[in-house]
């Protein structure tokens, strides 16, 4: 954890209140980050008993909270709650998800745009989104190494950083994956 800017502890706090499980500040943590998990009650007693993950993913983010690409930064996080506990589901997502092609997927696949308005607003565009970030980071860390991953993860992005580290273009890799509704047969 980056106890510099965090703190030497992480404060939990469960609540039947909180909808929609995040660290402090939701996606503007960037801009004010503190090691404060905001858990929802379901999701707390789902991780007691081994059957969701989403703790382990928000605790991710105070690793990984400084970095700009927002689908990676949620990407990679649900791939540490995968690796950690694999058989739980993360966030909405049930632990046998599977992929289903979308339209948003070029936009937001990897790139480093901001975190889409519909996050706050649709449920299944965020299901969507978070578990597709998943299946891309999972490609990606596939590619190459977690270490690959994060010495990209954590430096200026550009397209052609992307694919000089993972050999692939990152509108290639969406298609090759079968994540965009826009991508030829």
């Amino acid at each position: 954890m980056d106890a510099r800017n965090l703190g030497p502890k992480i404060k939990v706090v469960v609540s039947n209140n909180v909808r929609v499980s995040h660290v402090w500040q939701g996606y503007q943590h960037m801009n004010d980050p503190r090691a404060v998990i905001f858990l929802n009650s379901r999701a707390y007693e789902g991780f007691k008993s081994g059957a969701n993950a989403t703790l382990v993913h928000e605790m991710t983010h105070l690793f990984t909270w400084k970095f700009n690409s927002h689908s990676l930064r949620e990407g990679v996080a649900d791939y540490v709650a995968r690796a950690v506990m694999p058989n739980a589901s993360v966030g909405p997502n049930a632990a046998n998800a599977l992929p289903t092609p979308v339209d948003w997927a070029f936009r937001y696949l990897g790139s480093s745009q901001p975190a889409p308005s519909e996050l706050m607003t649709d449920v299944e565009f965020r299901k969507s989104y978070y578990f597709l970030s998943y299946v891309f980071v999972k490609a990606l860390i596939d590619r190459t190494s977690m270490a690959d991953f994060l010495r990209f993860y954590d430096s200026a992005y550009s397209d052609t950083l992307f694919e000089s580290t993972f050999k692939v273009k990152r509108l290639d890799l969406i298609c090759e994956l079968r994540l965009g509704t826009q991508c030829k047969e």
